[in-house]
């Protein structure tokens, strides 16, 4: 309501009533200060009733910015009220956008014989009008751990996201959706209370990162989530448009805290094996499909506590499919990432980071381009390192494991514990190589 105040003791009526009606009028703008958001604003002289004559008015300008170079002006030394009328414009048009501190010009309305000057003599105009931009967030979501990195990327229309450099710092404010059932403060917390987006001078991406607040009640059966996004209608000087074409104008992230070996205990079936790219491989003389471990129909796995140990089973199952030339009952323990993926097609992170000692976010995974690839990575005790039942070679085994965002009925399974795959003719010598091709397999409960 203070700021409301503030506008309207700011403004002026051409009509005013009370103002006495004289044979000398006064003349003034109707608001002490304008702010050019658009490509172009008028700024209204008035005075308290028609004229019977025309009246020419002389004005001055003066600020830090530029006429024909940041502005236009199209009145130049003078702006007249017509016969019959009580008011004129001035029109003011932007040349270019604003970047770094908003230039101002300032016109100051010129004392004269046939007319008295009121209150409101100059007007101030900001030049704020900033340059279009488009907007997006490249993931649909993902689960919220110990903390979660919110990216939003901003491009020129028509230009590419790598082409966009920021001439200045760029603040695009946070809009949480109303549809979210996680609450601010009371599920989670954003690093340094952040309400905006920054893009730094000379970058094109922003981030704010979230935390699982202490204390935050879990339900990995019905997990809160919040619904991130840019509060467009926050930014009065500059356009922004949403580019969903592919991508995504707001984000959602479940709130999930800290994974525990206990959250993937069940019954878990193997639904489906997924490479790298069918196209790759069935195009490479490398692989020979039929080698490949992919024939597992009927496989399961039961995730189990020990109560006499505590301790966290590994139970496959499934005679005559190939994980089970691989797997054996053994214990599970947590152990630190390795061959973790590098960025890769379709995906914009630069280099796997490291959430805590057991759990990554990578680039590609090869599971859905649309949420963010968090993996928990499981040593195994026991597993059969030959991939051969008729000379079986007991050794421990990372794995690394993962749930769908907002999810705990869908569980991916990485192959990514292996010097030389001791399945299918590979010939693979490169370490980045078998990293790109790794091997996941999909299971529902």
């Amino acid at each position: 309501m203070a700021s409301a105040l503030l506008v309207l003791a700011g403004m002026y009526s051409c009509n005013d009533p009370f103002h006495e009606i004289s044979d000398i009028p006064l003349v003034e703008f109707n608001s002490r200060t304008y702010a050019l958001d658009a490509d172009s604003i008028v700024l209204k002289v008035c005075t308290p009733y028609n004229l019977d004559a025309p009246l020419e008015i002389p004005f001055t300008v003066s600020g830090n910015a530029e006429n024909g170079k940041d502005y236009k002006l199209y009145a130049q030394r003078s702006i007249t009220i017509p016969a019959g009328r009580n008011f004129a414009y001035i029109s003011v048009k932007a040349l270019k956008y604003a970047a770094g501190d908003a230039k101002k010009l300032t016109i100051k309305l010129n004392p004269g014989y046939v007319y008295h000057l009121g209150e409101v003599s100059s007007a101030t105009v900001t030049l704020n009008r900033k340059e279009p931009l488009n907007y997006w967030f490249d993931l649909s979501g993902g689960n919220l751990l110990s903390y979660y990195d919110v990216t939003v990327y901003v491009s020129r229309t028509g230009e590419r996201w790598s082409d966009f450099s920021a001439p200045a710092a760029i603040k695009l404010p946070v809009k949480i959706s109303d549809h979210s059932t996680a609450k601010l403060g009371t599920d989670f917390t954003i690093d340094n209370n952040a309400t905006a987006f920054v893009i730094p001078a000379g970058g094109n991406s922003a981030k704010i990162r979230i935390r699982t607040s202490p204390g935050a009640a879990i339900n990995l059966s019905n997990m809160k989530f919040v619904r991130l996004g840019v509060d467009t209608e926050a930014v009065a000087d500059r356009t922004l448009t949403a580019d969903t074409r592919n991508n995504y104008k707001e984000t959602t992230v479940y709130i999930r805290g800290e994974v525990k070996l206990e959250d993937f205990i069940g019954h878990w079936k193997h639904s489906r094996s997924i490479h790298a790219s069918s196209d790759d491989i069935d195009d490479s003389p490398l692989f020979v499909s039929d080698l490949l471990p992919w024939h597992n129909a009927g496989f399961t796995i039961d995730i189990a506590k020990d109560e006499a140990t505590g301790d966290i089973k590994f139970i496959p199952a499934g005679n005559g499919t190939d994980l089970m030339s691989l797997f054996r009952e053994a214990t599970m323990t947590f152990t630190a990432p390795i061959n973790m993926h590098t960025a890769g097609i379709g995906s914009r992170y630069v280099a796997p980071t490291l959430l805590n000692d057991h759990t990554s976010i990578e680039g590609n995974t090869w599971v859905n381009f649309n949420v963010k690839p968090q993996l928990t990575y499981v040593r195994l005790s026991d597993a059969n390192r030959s991939f051969d039942n008729n000379n079986e070679s007991l050794n421990p085994m990372s794995i690394a494991l993962m749930m769908s965002p907002g999810s705990n009925s869908t569980l991916y399974l990485f192959l990514r514990d292996y010097d030389c795959p001791p399945f299918a003719n590979l010939g693979w010598s490169d370490a980045s190589f078998n990293t790109y091709y790794g091997f996941f397999y999909v299971f529902t409960k």
